[in-house]
C-alpha cells in the first residue's frame, strides 16, 4: 500500500508541475516592442528582423525610405537584452500572435 502511494504521490506532483510549467512557458504571448518613423500619410511599409540580426539593420533603409513611407520597425521578442521575457523563446503562432496584438 504505501508503494502504491508513492508512486500516485510521485505522479500527481509530476502532472501538477507539468502543468505550471508548460502553461508558464508554452503559452504565453509576447510584447513585441515596435518604432514607427516616417510620413504618416504614406504607405506602411513594414520591417521585420530575422535571426540572429536587430532591428537596427534596417536603419539605413528607414532613413532612406521615412519621408515617403510610414516605416513600422518591429522588434521580435527577447532581442531586448536587457528585458528577455521568456528564455525558452516561443512558438510562431505566439510571436505572430504579439505583433497583430
Amino acid at each position: 500500500f504505501y508503494t502504491l502511494f508513492c508512486i500516485a504521490a510521485v505522479i500527481i506532483i509530476w502532472l501538477i508541475a507539468s502543468y505550471f510549467f508548460f502553461t508558464a512557458v508554452h503559452s504565453s504571448i509576447p510584447i513585441v516592442k515596435y518604432e514607427i518613423t516616417g510620413n504618416k500619410d504614406g504607405k506602411p511599409i513594414v520591417f521585420i528582423h530575422g535571426w540572429p540580426d536587430f532591428p537596427s539593420g534596417w536603419n539605413k533603409q528607414i532613413e532612406n525610405l521615412k519621408d515617403k513611407y510610414l516605416c513600422i520597425n518591429i522588434e521580435l521578442p527577447n532581442y531586448d537584452k536587457e528585458n528577455i521575457q521568456n528564455p525558452w523563446g516561443y512558438e510562431i503562432d505566439e510571436v505572430v500572435t504579439g505583433i497583430a496584438n
